[in-house]
C-alpha cells in the first residue's frame, strides 16, 4: 500500500524502524543528559575553587599567627605593645606567646598547643606544628583535584623575629 507514494510496510519491523525514526527525531531528552555530563564538573571546579580559597585564608591567617606569637615572645616587655607584661604575656586572653599566637590565629579553632616556640639564632622562633587543613571536596572520579597530595594537607608556617 502506498500513502502520499510512500510504502508502508505492516507488520512488528516497521512498527519498530518507526519507533526509531522517531526517537532519532525527538531532541527533547538531550539537554537533560547534557546537563547530567557537565554539571558534576562544573560543581566539582566550583567546590574546588572554594576550598582553595579556605587553604589560602588558613595559610595566611597562620603566618600571621605565627609572626605576632614570635614578636610578641621579642618585643614583650616594649610601653604600648600588647604583650607589655612580660611576666604573663597577657594579651590577647593567654599568659605565654603560644597563647598570644593562637588569639591571633581566628576562626581556625587553634590552641597554644599548635604553637611551638624556640630561640634559634635568629631570635624568637614561632612554628605552627599539628595543623591540618582538610578539603571538602577531595576528588572526583577522573579528575585529581588536591594536586596529588590527598584530602589533607599539613600546614607548618614558622617566623622568626630578630
Amino acid at each position: 500500500m502506498t500513502h502520499h507514494g510512500q510504502t508502508r510496510v505492516s507488520g512488528r519491523r516497521g512498527r519498530a524502524t518507526d519507533c526509531l525514526r522517531a526517537a532519532a527525531r525527538d531532541r527533547s531528552g538531550a539537554t537533560a543528559i547534557e546537563l547530567a555530563i557537565v554539571l558534576p564538573v562544573l560543581l566539582a571546579l566550583v567546590f574546588a575553587t572554594l576550598d582553595y580559597g579556605r587553604l589560602m585564608w588558613w595559610e595566611s591567617t597562620l603566618r600571621y599567627a605565627v609572626q605576632e606569637g614570635a614578636r610578641c615572645a621579642t618585643i614583650g616587655t616594649a610601653p604600648g605593645y600588647c604583650c607589655a607584661d612580660a611576666s604573663s604575656y597577657a594579651c590577647g586572653g593567654g599568659n605565654t606567646p603560644s597563647d598570644y599566637a593562637a588569639s591571633k590565629a581566628v576562626g581556625l579553632g587553634l590552641k597554644a598547643a599548635n604553637f611551638a616556640l624556640t630561640s634559634p639564632a635568629c631570635g624568637q622562633q614561632m612554628k605552627a606544628t599539628n595543623v591540618t587543613f582538610t578539603f571538602i571536596v577531595t576528588s572526583v572520579p577522573g579528575l585529581d583535584l588536591t594536586g596529588g597530595k590527598g584530602a589533607s594537607w599539613a600546614l607548618a608556617p614558622q617566623a622568626c623575629y630578630p
